[in-house]
């Protein structure tokens, strides 16, 4: 309870982390080892560290059984303000995300190294 602001400085600071140290990951192995081995590599990382934080962490809430309906999920969406936020939501981050997949052609087509060019994701992630 008293080091929950720390707690969540650190979760936030290791997606970031993590926004930078991934693709560079990515981007040397598929080289030495294949995109497969590398796709399996980025997912035994992200398992051990899923590992580590569930054995690490406990709930405050105590939880309560409930009955899973589909219904409850699709309700909210008839009503008029929720459609439009969820709608909007999902093209804010379709148009924030999609470009991400063309940042290293556009710097190549401008000039940019190949060398460089895989360092722009990283660079973005780091700026965030």
């Amino acid at each position: 309870m008293k080091r929950r602001a720390t707690a969540l400085g650190i979760i936030a600071s290791g997606s970031s982390l993590g926004g930078v140290i991934l693709p560079i990951m990515v981007n040397k192995l598929i080289p030495r080892i294949g995109f497969r081995w590398t796709m399996r590599a980025v997912a035994f990382m992200i398992l051990g560290l899923l590992v580590i934080t569930n054995a690490t962490t406990k709930s405050r809430v105590v939880h309560t059984k409930k009955p899973f309906t589909v219904m409850e999920f699709i309700r909210p969406l008839k009503e008029p303000a929720f459609l439009l936020v969820a709608l909007a939501s999902f093209f804010f981050f379709f148009g924030t995300f999609l470009p991400f997949n063309f940042l290293i052609l556009q710097g190549q087509s401008e000039g940019m190294s190949n060398e460089l060019s895989n360092y722009l994701i990283p660079i973005l992630n780091a700026a965030r």
